[in-house]
């Protein structure tokens, strides 16, 4: 693996761990246990996508936007504070729904 593959691993990883901190502490109250799966970063650096799960599941007439969009510049800039990088990229969010594959995956095995 070579140096900058590293490097984004590394950021990608520091970047989920703050923004789960964050969210815990800032409205996990407020919906439970709310966590940033996992974040998936482009090559440069410049945009990536971080997936939030919640447990319990978020109500369908909840978006995910309107829950993270009242804390985002606040939490940009606790995660800024936090990650040891030159600058963020910008990040989209989007609901983790890893957890209901896998369920969905289970259920279907557990027919055959």
């Amino acid at each position: 693996m070579s140096k900058p593959y590293q490097r984004l691993g590394q950021i990608a990883e520091a970047l989920s761990r703050e923004i789960s901190v964050f969210l815990q502490k800032e409205i996990g109250e407020k919906y439970g246990l709310i966590t940033c799966a996992r974040v998936e970063l482009d090559n440069d650096l410049k945009n990536g996508v971080a997936y939030i799960s919640f447990f319990p599941p978020l109500d369908k007439s909840k978006k995910l936007d309107a829950v993270i969009k009242p804390t985002l510049k606040d939490m940009m800039a606790y995660v800024k504070k936090q990650v040891p990088a030159k600058w963020l990229p910008h990040l989209e969010f989007q609901l983790d729904e890893s957890e209901k594959e896998a369920n969905r995956i289970y259920g279907i095995m557990d027919k055959i």
